[in-house]
């Protein structure tokens, strides 16, 4: 893999979903699983810090009418009903691990992240 030409999209690290006050945190069956993906993205993204990768986090944010989610079931309609992920709300924005994980373009490698918030 050349992993100048690699890229690692996350999607929906936001505090709704991985915060420990989330409002999403209490609809999830198995709470540890959510923690021990946030500790294998975080050791990724170490390990990746020191290659040419680039990395991309982008946010899930809903309108407050939610109209995106209107005929929706499931989780989807979990999301809708509890209010995550809203526009405006702290729930919707990037986790700080991820945010303090965000880094310019390094001169010596290149790799990078970026987030969406």
């Amino acid at each position: 893999m050349n992993l100048k030409s690699t890229a690692t999209i996350l999607v929906g690290y936001q505090n709704d979903y991985f915060a420990t006050d989330g409002i999403l945190r209490g609809v999830i069956e198995e709470v540890n699983r959510v923690d021990q993906t946030l500790a294998a993205t975080l050791s990724l993204l170490k390990s990746a810090a020191e290659t040419e990768m680039t990395i991309v986090s982008t946010p899930i944010i809903l309108t407050p009418d939610y109209l995106a989610l209107a005929e929706s079931q499931g989780i989807l309609g979990t999301i809708r009903d509890s209010g995550a992920f809203r526009a405006g709300t702290t729930g919707a924005h990037t986790i700080p691990e991820i945010r303090a994980s965000a880094v310019t373009p390094k001169p010596a490698n290149g790799g990078h992240l970026k987030t969406g918030q």
